[in-house]
């Protein structure tokens, strides 16, 4: 399927799969259309893997501006922001690299590297990406083995596929996605994770861990972190810490043949 959003000569399409990803790319089309539909959209289009920059002076009237990338080569660069484009749609379906603030990013099922900060939005299709991501975010993924590290606060919706997220940032919540095989470490903070796939890692190094984990043959080790889970999976393992700085550890065990060992962890376990 694909979502076409507003721009020079039909607008930019991005092809999305289902679930969370589909959802926002049709919410940042919808609120560029209105946009549109009020004369409040500015769309500044490029074939030429050069960004060029946005109005100056910019409007005052509220009129938002949006990049739309299109150059048959793949752009290694900044956005011009936060005093720049507010919306930028990736369409020429390449492993882009682009660092932005304050800035709301569409782009296609080839995945790409994204530096964000500010208040920023990733709508990241497809494909395997690699993201860093500060300040508030809502960063969503397609079908992908995608890489990410997020040290502000806010949303990360996983896709199928295998996933690496590093949360450092307070009240960051994680959906794997159902993706299976991925691998969450809390370092800082706090986190509160849903998976469903199987085979997940989920490891503490200090913060606080609230995780929900629903799949088969998860590992779930607290170490420093203070850690809250509900286990409903089959053959989970969950460990406490080692030493004076092993955090706590609550465990609601709901499914079958799990291994739980507090180590030196103060525990609570409801199995």
């Amino acid at each position: 399927m694909a979502v076409t959003v507003p721009g020079s000569n039909g607008g930019g399409t991005v092809s999305l799969a289902t679930g969370d990803v589909a959802d926002l790319a049709r919410q940042i089309a919808g609120a560029l259309n209105v946009l549109q539909g009020q004369s409040l959209l500015n769309v500044t289009p490029d074939n030429t893997g050069t960004i060029p920059n946005p109005p100056n002076p910019l409007p005052t009237d509220g009129t938002k501006q949006e990049l739309v990338l299109s150059a048959n080569t793949a752009y290694n660069t900044s956005i011009p922001s936060p005093s720049g484009y507010d919306y930028v749609v990736i369409n020429n379906n390449l492993s882009n690299t682009l660092a932005g603030a304050n800035v709301v990013l569409a782009s296609g099922t080839v995945g790409g590297a994204y530096t964000l900060s500010g208040n920023s939005t990733l709508a990241a299709a497809g494909g395997n990406n690699t993201v860093t991501a500060s300040g508030t975010y809502d960063l969503s993924f397609g079908p992908g083995n995608n890489s990410v590290t997020a040290s502000g606060t806010g949303d990360i919706a996983l896709g199928t596929g295998a996933a690496t997220v590093v949360s450092s940032g307070n009240n960051n919540i994680i959906d794997s996605g159902g993706g299976s095989h991925s691998l969450f470490l809390v370092t800082g903070g706090s986190a509160s994770l849903a998976s469903s796939g199987a085979g997940q890692g989920v490891l503490g190094s200090g913060g606080a861990i609230t995780a929900t984990l629903t799949g088969a043959n998860d590992t779930l080790s607290a170490a420093t972190s203070n850690t809250n889970a509900t286990i409903e999976g089959a053959n989970a393992v969950a460990f406490g810490g080692n030493g004076s700085t092993a955090g706590a550890l609550n465990v609601n065990a709901v499914g079958y043949s799990d291994t739980i060992a507090a180590f030196d962890s103060n525990a609570t376990v409801n199995a």
